[in-house]
C-alpha cells in the first residue's frame, strides 16, 4: 500500500461534528490504510494491520466511536477486530453479518491516532475484515496522513500517558513542611551503544576510576548525563564471546553489565544469534548445514543451545531486553536452515532461560529498513515475519526497528518522514507486542554546509524522539553512538558531541528534550499530610527535612505511602542509640 499522500480530496480533509452530531466516514476515504484493498467505498483487510485516521479535541471530552463491520472466516476463526486509542484497545469476533461495534471513553484536548484493526489475520489469506464506515461522536476528525499530525498525536500522548497524577501519603510529616520532588530514572529506556569488542576496549570507554580528561572520564560524565539504558555495540556478539568453541569469555559483556549495576542503568544485549560477526566454526558449521548435512545443523543447534546458556540463561536477571535472533529478514541463514519452526524454538528456549535466570527480560525480534529505504510504507513485510514466527509458536517479547536516516530530503523510500515513521509503527503494534527503537543514527551526506546538516540531523533526532516516546506500547529510544570518535560509520551524523567533546544541534536539542520530559518541583505537605503532583513515570527522589526517600510513579497507580520520621525524632534515636551504647560499655567493664 501507498500512503494517502496525493488525494487532497480525502486526506487533507477535517469534519469537525456540529453540536454533538456523529460524524461518519467512509473506510475506503481514511487517511491511514495499512494493507489490503477497497470494496466500493468499504475497505477489505485481507492480512493482519488497520485502517485509521486522526481525531482532535479542543477540550477533554467523551468521544463514541463506532465502526460497521462483516468478516470472512477462515481455520475455523473469525476475524478479530480491535479498536484502538492511545492505551485503550478493545476487540470483538466479526461474523458474516454487517454489525455496528464502537466504545466510549474519554480523550484529552489534542490529537489523538485512532486505528481499526484485523489483529488476527492468517499469513496465508483467507481470513478477511470488511470495514463499511468510521462514526466519530465527540471529536472532529483530521482526515490527513501528515507529519503534523503524526509529531502532534504524539505530543499529546507525552503529555497525557507518559506522565501520571501522584498522591503521596507522608506519615509522620508536618504540613506546611517544603518537600522536593525530583525524577531520578526515567521508566522508559533513553539509551546508547558502548563501543568495545574485547575487555580492553570496552574499558576505553567504561574504566573503573578513569583518570580526569581521559577518554573514560569524558564519556562516562556525557553517558551518565543523558542515559538510563545501554547496549553492547559489538562486546555480545558471538565473534567476540566464543572465538573458540567452547571457549567462553564474556568478560566485555561483564564489564557493561557492572558499570550498568553501579550507575542504576538498564541494559539491551545484542545479540545472541546473527548472519554477521560469528565465529569461523560457527560459519563453517551454518555452511555445512546450508548444503544439507544434517549432523552439522543438529551440532550448530547444539552450540546456540550452548549459547543460550552462558548468554541468557547465567545474566539474564541482568537485562532489560535482548535481540535474539539479529535482522532475520536481512541475514536468513539460520531461517533458511531451521525453518520458522526452529526459529520459534530459538526464542523459546531463550524465554525458558531467562525464566530460569529469574528474569523479565523481552525476547526481541531487530531489523532494519523498517521506516525507510523500502517501497512497503508500512512495514508489512516485517510484521508479517514476527507473525510467522509468532504463529510457528515463537515467545516472541517485543518488536525491534532500526532507524538510520538520510540528512537530507531525498526520494520517496529514504526520507525522514514523521508520518511514515508513526504509520509504520502502528501497523507493527496490531501485533500486541512492546515496541522499541534500538539503533538510531543519522547518514551522512545532504547539501548545504556543515551547520545546516547539523541543524537537520537535530531536527531528526528530536522528532523521532518525539515519535517513539509518544508511541503507545514502545520501551525505548536507543542510539548507535553519542560521540564523534564512537559511533557507526554508516551513520554517524546524528551524535550529540565532537571529538572535542563540544555539544552539537543534536546535543542541544537530546539535552532540551530530557529537560521537558523531566518532573523536579517542590511543595508543602497539605493539612492531610499529602503531597500531589503530575509527573513522567520513573524513579524519584522525595527529599524533606534533609533526608531522601524512595518512590516509584507507576501508571496506573495514584496513591503511594512514605513513612517520614517526625522532626527531631531522628535525632533523639540517634541519642538514646548513643546513650545504649555508652552503657553496654560500662556494663562490659
Amino acid at each position: 500500500m501507498r500512503p494517502c499522500l496525493l488525494t487532497l480530496s480525502l486526506c487533507l480533509l477535517t469534519i469537525a461534528p456540529a453540536g454533538g452530531q456523529t460524524t461518519t466516514l467512509d473506510a475506503a476515504n481514511l487517511a491511514l490504510r495499512s494493507s489490503g484493498s477497497a470494496s466500493g467505498t468499504q475497505w477489505v483487510l485481507d492480512q493482519s494491520g488497520y485502517v485509521g485516521t486522526y481525531l482532535t479535541l479542543a477540550a477533554p471530552a467523551q468521544v463514541s466511536i463506532n465502526v460497521a463491520a462483516q468478516g470472512q472466516p477462515a481455520g475455523g476463526s473469525s476475524p478479530r477486530l480491535s479498536l484502538a486509542v492511545n492505551d485503550t484497545r478493545v476487540g470483538w469476533d466479526v461474523g458474516a453479518s454487517l454489525a455496528s461495534f464502537g466504545t466510549s471513553l474519554t480523550l484529552p484536548a489534542g490529537t489523538h491516532l485512532f486505528r481499526a484493526e484485523l489483529s488476527n489475520g492468517a499469513l496465508n489469506g483467507g481470513r478477511t475484515l470488511t470495514i463499511r464506515d468510521l462514526q466519530i461522536n465527540g471529536a472532529a476528525i483530521s482526515n490527513s496522513n501528515s507529519n503534523a499530525n503524526a509529531l502532534a498525536a504524539a505530543n499529546t500522548y507525552i503529555g497525557n500517558h507518559r506522565r501520571g497524577d501522584a498522591t503521596v501519603t507522608l506519615h509522620g510529616a508536618v504540613s506546611g513542611t517544603p518537600v522536593h520532588v525530583k525524577l531520578r530514572n526515567h521508566a522508559f529506556n533513553f539509551g546508547t551503544a558502548v563501543p568495545g569488542s574485547n575487555l580492553a576496549g570496552v574499558n576505553t570507554y567504561l574504566a573503573a576510576h578513569p583518570t580526569p580528561g581521559s577518554t573514560a572520564a569524558n564519556f562516562q560524565q556525557r553517558l551518565n548525563a543523558h542515559f538510563n539504558s545501554i547496549v553492547p555495540e559489538n562486546a555480545g556478539k558471538w565473534s567476540n564471546n566464543e572465538a573458540s568453541r567452547g571457549a567462553v569469555t564474556m568478560a566485555n559483556v561483564d564489564r557493561i553489565l557492572s558499570y550498568a549495576e553501579t550507575n542504576n542503568m538498564r541494559v539491551r544485549m545484542h545479540n545472541l544469534i546473527w548472519g554477521n560477526q560469528q565465529p569461523a566454526w560457527v560459519n563453517s558449521l551454518l555452511s555445512s548445514a546450508a548444503a544439507g548435512n544434517s549432523a552439522d545443523a543438529a551440532s550448530l543447534r547444539s552450540a546456540i543451545s550452548d549459547r543460550i546458556n552462558y548468554y541468557i540463561r547465567q545474566r539474564a536477571h541482568r537485562y532489560a531486553e535482548i535481540d535474539i535472533y539479529n535482522e532475520s529478514v536481512h541475514t536468513p541463514q539460520y531461517w533458511n536452515v531451521y525453518g520458522a519452526s526452529g526459529v520459534a524454538g530459538v526464542y523459546n528456549e531463550s524465554a525458558a532461560a531467562i525464566a530460569a535466570a529469574g528474569g523479565s527480560a523481552k525476547a526481541f525480534t531487530n531489523e532494519y529498513n523498517v521506516v525507510q529505504d523500502s517501497a512497503d510504507y508500512y512495514a508489512n513485510w516485517y510484521r508479517r515475519h514476527v507473525q510467522e514466527i509468532r504463529d510457528a509458536g515463537g515467545s516472541v517479547g517485543g518488536i525491534g526497528l532500526q532507524y538510520y536516516s538520510a540528512n537530507a530530503t531525498g526520494s520517496f523510500n529514504n526520507q525522514h518522514s514523521p508520518a511514515r515513521i508513526f504509520a509504520a509503527m502502528h501497523n507493527l503494534a496490531v501485533e500486541d507486542l512492546p515496541l522499541a527503537l534500538t539503533e538510531f543514527g543519522v547518514k551522512s551526506g545532504g547539501s548545504g554546509t556543515t551547520a545546516t546538516q547539523q541543524n537537520r540531523a537535530a531536527q531528526i533526532l528530536e522528532e523521532t524522539m518525539r515519535l517513539v516516546f509518544g508511541m503507545p506500547s514502545t520501551t525505548g529510544f536507543t542510539m548507535w553512538g553519542f560521540w564523534q570518535d564512537a559511533v557507526w560509520s554508516g551513520a554517524p551524523e546524528g551524535v550529540l558531541y565532537n571529538s572535542d567533546w563540544s555539544i552539537r544541534p543534536a546535543g542541544e536539542r537530546f539535552t532540551a528534550l530530557m529537560n521537558e520530559w523531566s518532573t523536579e518541583l517542590t511543595l508543602p505537605v497539605a493539612a492531610d499530610g499529602t503531597i500531589n503532583f503530575t509527573g513522567f513515570f520513573g524513579d524519584y527522589d522525595i527529599t524533606i527535612a534533609g533526608e531522601t526517600y524512595a518512590l516509584s510513579l507507576k501508571k496506573g497507580q495514584t496513591s503511594y505511602t512514605l513513612f517520614v520520621p517526625e522532626p527531631g525524632s531522628l535525632a533523639l534515636l540517634m541519642v538514646w542509640a548513643t546513650l545504649l551504647s555508652r552503657r553496654c560499655r560500662s556494663l562490659a567493664r
